[in-house]
């Protein structure tokens, strides 16, 4: 992570502090470790000296009785054996009790989740497809009673002035932040959140993270995890991964590895935008979805997007230009409220701030 995060480190001057940081971490990981690996081994080495000793024990009793004439030779090869014999069982049963505690403390884990009360009550209710999507009067975080409306069928974006105020607002979409946490109300199809299933609002209602997490696998298996969707195609070409794909031979079959690691963070970004794409939802929440990739690419992927998603209900939080451009309209959401709606041409001819904020 440290790796991963070092342009931005180096960019606002935190990189010294995040060496210290770190490298105060990792002392105390290693003497943690090193007291840990200490204990292990006393542990262990005890356990093999009892072994041994047992061993001993029982070969030197077994060869005592045989020169005393006491056993035969057979008895005393059969007295050996056994003892070899019973030495793994022995072994395995003295490392009981650090599988135990293993065990032990996954079951903690597992129990705090289980009996942890849940956040909120959902509803059982499904929505209706071909619905709109209505936040109306919602207090929460930055957000101080924004309302709004995306009609079913249309594009819309959300100029965000306070990067907290946009990660609020999709994460109060995104079901992140219970309904009963916040004030006000947003409605599928006129239908209220709290009064909906869970499972029935994810399947009409996509809202694709800032950072959605990147999958070990391979390109198509990122795109489409369960393998039934339709658009994968046009997912990789609204999304402008056709680059990437077209890199490599296995073409969506090549590999990913964990986290994207073998992937830029332009392609990262790309990759999880085709896969919110590919979902083909009612209704798609994006935010920030090209950040990291150049102005003309971004270009691209906002004529893309527009064309995937005609007639479907789009949410894009952004102050990207070109995907401000391709919306049917834009709220800007400043101070945590809705201050101005236009189209962003009209915009950038008529509100100074507006056009500092999203120009570049």
């Amino acid at each position: 992570d440290l790796i991963t995060g070092l342009r931005p480190l180096h960019g606002f001057g935190g990189n010294h502090a995040a060496f210290r940081s770190y490298r105060g971490v990792s002392t105390e990981a290693k003497r943690q470790s090193v007291v840990v690996a200490r204990v292990s081994g006393v542990y262990a080495g005890t356990a093999l000296a009892l072994n041994a000793v047992l061993a001993a024990a029982v070969t030197l009793t077994a060869g005592w009785l045989a020169f005393r004439g006491r056993i035969n030779i057979g008895e005393l090869v059969m007295a050996v054996g056994l003892a070899q014999f019973i030495m793994e069982p022995l072994k395995l049963f003295s490392e009981m009790p650090k599988y135990v505690m293993i065990a032990r403390a996954s079951a903690e884990r597992m129990a705090l989740v289980l009996t942890a009360p849940p956040v909120t009550t959902p509803g059982a209710e499904r929505p209706d497809r071909g619905g709109d999507l209505e936040v109306d009067c919602v207090r929460h975080g930055a957000l101080r009673k924004v309302r709004f409306r995306v009609r079913a069928g249309e594009f819309v974006a959300v100029a965000a002035y306070q990067p907290r105020a946009a990660a609020d607002l999709a994460a109060v979409l995104a079901l992140n932040v219970p309904p009963d946490a916040y004030e006000g109300t947003v409605r599928i199809g006129g239908r209220d959140l709290a009064d909906l299933a869970v499972e029935g609002v994810r399947e009409h209602l996509l809202v694709n993270p800032y950072d959605g997490e990147i999958f070990a696998g391979t390109l198509r298996s990122n795109i489409d995890p369960s393998g039934t969707s339709s658009t994968v195609p046009a997912a990789v070409e609204a999304s402008m991964l056709t680059d990437v794909v077209a890199l490599h031979r296995e073409g969506l079959d090549y590999a990913v590895r964990d986290r994207g690691a073998n992937l830029s963070g332009g392609q990262r970004q790309r990759l999880s935008l085709a896969r919110a794409l590919a979902a083909d939802t009612d209704v798609l929440v994006l935010r920030d979805p090209t950040t990291a990739v150049d102005a003309v690419t971004e270009q691209l992927i906002a004529r893309g997007v527009a064309k995937l998603r005609r007639d479907r209900t789009t949410l894009v939080i952004t102050s990207s230009p070109a995907l401000l451009d391709a919306a049917d309209r834009v709220l800007v959401l400043d101070e945590g409220v809705i201050t101005a709606e236009d189209t962003h041409r009209n915009l950038l001819a008529t509100d100074e701030a507006y056009c500092l904020a999203v120009t570049r």
